[in-house]
């Protein structure tokens, strides 16, 4: 079996970023897409995911914690008209930081909903991935 690797997948199909090594999420400019990575740990209910949170106090300081939230603001402009996508990822080891890409759960990009949950302590953004819909693939 071939393995795909994330940046493979990704600029495969148009997505960039600020740096392959460090980067949470993803642009395509020309098909006004963004890809969302989360860790398939990360399931808080069946399909959905949380993809950020303002308690990864150690991760704020991390170059994709600050590229997630430029690209969640621009999906939230529903006047750009951005989808969203999700690649579902599995880490070499969930305790690490920063955590290590052990493989992709889908060597494909499903589309999603992105949602916002804010409260007087925290703030965390969701994506329930649409796995029933048509991927992106390469």
């Amino acid at each position: 079996m071939r393995y795909i690797s994330r940046q493979q997948l990704l600029e495969g199909l148009g997505f960039l970023c600020k740096d392959p090594d460090c980067s949470w999420s993803y642009i395509n400019e020309q098909e006004k897409q963004i890809c969302f990575c989360v860790w398939v740990d990360h399931e808080v209910e069946p399909h959905t995911f949380l993809a950020l949170s303002d308690t990864w106090q150690e991760e704020q300081i991390h170059p994709g914690y600050n590229q997630m939230i430029d690209h969640i603001g621009k999906f939230k402009d529903k006047r750009l008209g951005y989808e969203a996508y999700v690649l579902v990822q599995r880490a070499e080891d969930e305790n690490e930081r920063p955590r290590k890409i052990k493989e992709l759960v889908f060597e494909q990009l499903f589309p999603a909903t992105i949602t916002e949950k804010i409260s007087d302590t925290v703030h965390q953004i969701y994506a329930k991935v649409h796995f029933d819909s048509e991927p992106l693939t390469l």
